[in-house]
């Protein structure tokens, strides 16, 4: 487990030296990149990682970097942790963060995804990121501090939307055909059921959902998750690795 990225320079030969790596933690807390000295995409083999959690980046075009040059083929949870600006929200956009990671082959394994207070611009973004997790089964997302930033995860939740290509509708429950279970914060009642729902209607409702113990769900709001989905949670996690927890402990029940 890694939490500072070490100088550019070091990078490469102390991430390839952990063949049996299978969880790993970066944060920018370190000396910031050479982006004039980039490492060759893909140079870095992590063979046996199966879980990457990138948070505190405080631009995207160093994230791009390292995410271009990770080579993860066993990678199956991906978590993005606080990527914002505490003063000015709006300023710094990861968009393209997920750009980059839509088209890695790791978007196509992928199981447990979590985007937790992460400015994202464009909802098309996050249609075409979602697009490309094909095998995703869980999902967290988490909006609260960057509020009131958050109309494109607000949109990608509840609103239908038909592309320029005039493709049929793509929303979450579209694109994810796979999903089973959801851990959401931030999000109205309204948008919960409205989500929810359209998994039901499909066919395909959600096994489990969390919602966050500090966002306002009403008894009333309550009833109507209880109809659509299989076991709802109150969320107390604020990792994915804790949601995975209460996942665990929810079996038990």
């Amino acid at each position: 487990m890694a939490e500072v990225i070490p100088p550019n320079s070091q990078l490469t030969q102390l991430l390839s030296s952990f063949n049996n790596l299978r969880l790993l933690r970066l944060g920018n807390f370190g000396p910031t990149w050479d982006l004039p000295d980039l490492v060759v995409e893909d140079c870095i083999l992590l063979p046996n990682l199966q879980s990457i959690l990138l948070f505190s980046f405080e631009n995207s075009q160093d994230l791009e970097q390292l995410i271009r040059c990770l080579k993860m083929p066993a990678l199956k949870h991906l978590t993005l942790e606080d990527l914002y600006d505490d003063d000015q929200p709006g300023d710094i956009d990861f968009a393209k963060t997920l750009t980059v990671l839509s088209r890695r082959p790791e978007a196509l394994t992928l199981e447990k995804v979590a985007l937790l207070n992460v400015y994202i611009s464009s909802m098309d973004v996050l249609l075409d990121f979602f697009g490309s997790c094909r095998a995703v089964k869980h999902i967290h997302l988490s909006i609260r501090q960057i509020n009131p930033f958050s109309t494109s995860y607000n949109d990608l939740l509840k609103l239908p939307l038909r592309n320029y290509k005039l493709q049929p509708i793509r929303n979450l429950p579209k694109l994810c055909a796979h999903l089973e279970t959801a851990a959401l914060e931030g999000f109205s009642g309204k948008t919960l059921i409205l989500l929810t729902s359209t998994f039901q209607k499909d066919g395909r409702p959600l096994a489990k959902l969390w919602y966050s113990e500090r966002d306002d769900i009403s008894k009333k709001v309550m009833k109507e998750l209880e109809k659509n989905v299989g076991k709802v949670f109150e969320l107390e996690a604020s990792s994915d690795e804790e949601s995975d927890e209460n996942e665990e402990s929810g079996d038990e029940d």
